[in-house]
Formats: C-alpha cells, structure tokens, sequence
C-alpha cells in the first residue's frame, strides 16, 4: 500500500515512467505471493485431510504426513524467492552477479550461482530422502510384512544411498571432478588400515546385527543388571 501510494505521488510530480515500474513490480510481487501461498494452503489442507481419513495413533501415518508437508514447504520457499525475485526483476540482475567465478582452483572455477543451484539440489534429495523412508514404513513395508527391525535397516541404506547420490550430483554441478574423490577414498582407505581398524569393526558390527536381525528395534539388552533399549 505505501509503495502504491508513492508510486502515485511520483506520478503526480511527473515522474510517470517510475511511478509505472514500481506499481507493476510492487503488484507483480503481491500477484506472485498470493498465487503461491494460495497453492500452498490448499495442497497443505489437501494433506490434512488425506491424514485425517487415517489412524491418528500409526505413527508411521504422522511420519509419512509430516514429511510430505516439509518437502512442500520447502518447494514452496524455493518457488516464492524464484518467483519473487523474477517479479521485481531482479532475478537476471543477480544471477549476473553471481556468476562472477571463483577461482578457488587453478583448473576449475566456482560462481556463487552454482554453489546455490548445488546447496538446492542437496537439500532437495535430503527431503527426498526423508519422504522415501517415510513413505516405505508407512505403506510398503506394512504390505510385503518386513521386520521393524529389517525395515529400519534398510530406510538407513536407502537415506545415505540417496543422499550419497545427491552430493555426487551436487559435485558434479560445481564442477568438481569425480575422480578427485578416488584419491579421497584411497586415503580414507590407508587412514582405515593404519588407525581406524576398531571403528571400521564396530561399524561393520553395527551393520551385521542390523541386518541379521538378532537385535531388532525396539529390544531390551540387559548388561550389569542394566537394561538399555
């Protein structure tokens, strides 16, 4: 309202050209957020009421639910400041900006632009990530009669598979060779064999009981008279 009153002002004192640029733009941005946040109210509704049909006591139902309201959340945030910035036009203005490279590396340059489009991504495949787990307990694994125990196990591989793949893409969009990580991983692979050999035991442990199914979620273990679940 303030920006539309002195958009009028301008006008009234000749400045009819700016008047003009700041009531399309101040009423581009208000058109893009109730548009967007329009959207995201029903969807969201939509969801409620997809999760009030269900159990409320299934704890997997609430996951599951919860989950799909973060990842539209954040596609909404994401959409409204892309949106947002292309309504007032500055959308082109600052990705001009910052693609300004880096040179962080002698063979390699990295934007600022491209360390955004990266960290998106990312975050993109952990909300992903979140929403797969959290839709195999809810309706999968009910369905095939999988182990708690087992179900568990592998809604941790798929979390770190999923989010393995988004860093490897994130990487690849910054530019960073994919080979570099064989030097990494040749490290990491001494540093195991020299120092690390009762924590790479303990992890590879971890993973055995997980899935071999002797200790299952939920299990009590009693060790000097000391229960710990």
């Amino acid at each position: 309202v303030f920006l539309t009153f002195l958009a009028g002002l301008m006008w009234c004192f000749g400045y009819r050209q700016f008047a003009l640029f700041a009531a399309a733009r101040t009423w581009g941005l208000i058109g893009v957020f109730i548009l967007v946040m329009l959207a995201y109210h029903l969807l969201r509704q939509g969801i409620r009421q997809q999760a009030g049909h269900k159990d409320p006591g299934q704890e997997e139902v609430a996951v599951f639910f919860r989950a799909l309201q973060s990842l539209l959340l954040y596609v909404t945030v994401v959409i409204m400041v892309v949106a947002a910035l292309a309504a007032i036009g500055a959308l082109s203005p600052l990705r001009t900006l910052m693609s300004i490279p880096l040179p962080l590396t002698p063979n390699a340059t990295i934007s600022l632009w491209v360390l955004l489009k990266a960290g998106i991504l990312l975050a993109s495949f952990f909300f992903l990530a979140r929403l797969l787990a959290a839709y195999l307990d809810y309706r999968i694994y009910p369905a095939m009669g999988i182990d708690p125990g087992l179900a568990y196990a592998l809604n941790t591989f798929f979390k770190y598979m999923i989010i393995a793949l988004g860093v490897l893409i994130s990487l690849h969009i910054v530019g960073l060779d994919l080979r570099v990580l064989m030097v990494f991983a040749g490290a990491i692979g001494v540093g195991i064999g020299f120092g690390l050999q009762s924590m790479a035991a303990n992890l590879i442990s971890g993973f055995t009981l997980i899935f071999g199914g002797t200790v299952r979620r939920g299990d009590w273990i009693q060790v000097d008279r000391k229960s710990v679940v």
